[in-house]
């Protein structure tokens, strides 16, 4: 019989040509004897796959055995999920579960990830400083986020840092996918200002160089934690001095290996700093923070890290996951719900787009849900200054009143830096409702005090 197709079913006639080809290969009288056929469209492109329904039906059932999803449930949902991806383009819309596997997929994930990683999360983008080393230093996405520290034959400063400025006070990092080859199975992470050179910085002191960062040398063959330093001209890591502040087993490789473990540094009230490795603590004296020529000013501090070895000869890798400091609400303790309303504010607040005069409502929008979260889930708001500045910018436009700009941005006496020679004929005081009284009684140039707030002098505005 003669079949006209039209060009919605066209697709269907390279399984009728195939079908009688291959009957008459097996010199087989087919049941429809096909004498014509007559084309709407050019059947140039590649002929459809057919569908293996067995590998659809088997996947189906491995998302179904997920079951309730548990910390226990990886091998489940990654079987699920490696059977989905072996399926043809043309065999996954068959799978008519697939939504449970997503759904699966991100309770794991919840359950599996601290809430600080999704809300204070690195990427290999944070990486910071040239990397001289690409044959044996190797920067790549972690797999579910994070920073993939690769090192192959590698030794002290072969580096990269981490571009994210944070106050010493409140350092809060999280780690996992420690792994070290050999016997030399020690890392450091150096703690400095931003290098005026090269961004990152390094640990090597001579005539010429004068790199001594914060270095916090982990030893995880020994199970201990230093700070490495030197008082001599010629440097390397092969005759640092080190004074030791912490040892335990639970600093040792067996014990940091795939587990994820964090870093906490908060200072003490004698000007030394609390730091607790995977839940030893130690503590970084005064004295060696003042040996530190290239961490000036612990509020605004880079992190560099690098494996620690003079000799060269490090094969291993780590995972930089999270980090954020004292400015930011630690998000651990959020429920999920919670940590949901924080996203749910924080996309309010990334969807203002350019502030006009018809912005009031949109802003107005972020605002409520701002002011509805409780004071951790504020603190975890991590665009919440863009919020500030949006009303302030829509304010400005709508010729509101510019206090609301003073109230956010006001200086207080404690911003003030330097020390006071004059005490007698200079004084600062914090004024009620914001901002600062600077008073001088007979006193003359240089009877003076500074601001410690850096600003660019390209848009700077003071009232």
């Amino acid at each position: 019989s003669s079949m006209s197709y039209s060009t919605s079913d066209y697709t269907k006639v390279p399984r009728i040509v195939d079908a009688k080809i291959g009957f008459v290969a097996q010199n087989t009288k087919p049941d429809i004897n096909i004498t014509d056929i007559v084309l709407k469209k050019d059947l140039s492109g590649p002929i459809l796959p057919e569908i293996n329904t067995v590998k659809v039906m088997e996947t189906i059932n491995l998302i179904s055995a997920i079951g309730t999803v548990s910390v226990s449930s990886k091998n489940a949902v990654n079987a699920a999920r490696d059977a989905y991806n072996a399926l043809s383009e043309y065999e996954k819309p068959e799978v008519t579960n697939y939504g449970v596997l997503i759904d699966a997929e991100n309770e794991y994930r919840f359950l599996t990830t601290t809430n600080d990683i999704r809300l204070y999360g690195l990427d290999a983008t944070y990486a910071m400083g040239y990397n001289h080393w690409g044959s044996s230093l190797k920067i790549t996405n972690s797999i579910g986020g994070g920073i993939h520290f690769e090192w192959k034959n590698c030794g002290t400063n072969v580096r990269q840092g981490v571009n994210r400025s944070v106050n010493l006070d409140g350092l809060h990092a999280t780690f996992s996918g420690m792994d070290f080859k050999g016997t030399n199975k020690s890392i450091a992470f150096y703690f400095a200002d931003l290098d005026s050179k090269e961004a990152y910085t390094q640990f090597y002191y001579d005539a010429e160089n004068n790199y001594l960062p914060l270095a916090l040398v982990l030893d995880t063959q020994l199970g201990k934690l230093s700070i490495a330093y030197t008082d001599s001209t010629s440097m390397s890591s092969m005759d640092a001095k080190y004074d030791e502040i912490a040892s335990s087993n639970n600093l040792k490789i067996a014990n940091l290996k795939d587990k994820m473990w964090e870093m906490e540094i908060k200072k003490n009230s004698d000007g030394s700093f609390k730091v607790v490795v995977a839940g030893v603590e130690g503590t970084i004296t005064k004295a060696m923070l003042d040996r530190c020529n290239k961490l000036t000013q612990t509020d605004d501090v880079y992190i560099t890290v690098t494996p620690w070895s003079a000799g060269g000869g490090i094969i291993g890798t780590i995972d930089f996951l999270s980090l954020h400091d004292g400015t930011r609400a630690c998000g651990n303790t959020l429920t999920k719900q919670e940590l949901e309303q924080v996203f749910d504010v924080i996309d309010k607040i990334a969807s203002i787009g350019e502030i006009t005069k018809d912005s009031l409502s949109v802003i107005e929008s972020a605002e409520i849900a701002y002011n509805s979260l409780n004071d951790i889930q504020k603190g975890c708001v991590t665009n919440f200054n863009s919020l500030s500045a949006a009303r302030y910018r829509f304010n400005s436009l709508t010729n509101a009143n510019d206090i609301l700009c003073n109230n956010y941005y006001y200086i207080t006496a404690d911003d003030f830096m330097g020390m006071n020679h004059w005490p007698s004929n200079l004084t600062i005081q914090s004024k009620t409702g914001g901002g600062t009284n600077i008073s001088w009684i007979d006193s003359g140039t240089n009877y003076r005090q500074g601001i410690n707030r850096k600003v660019s002098i390209n848009g700077l505005h003071m009232a």
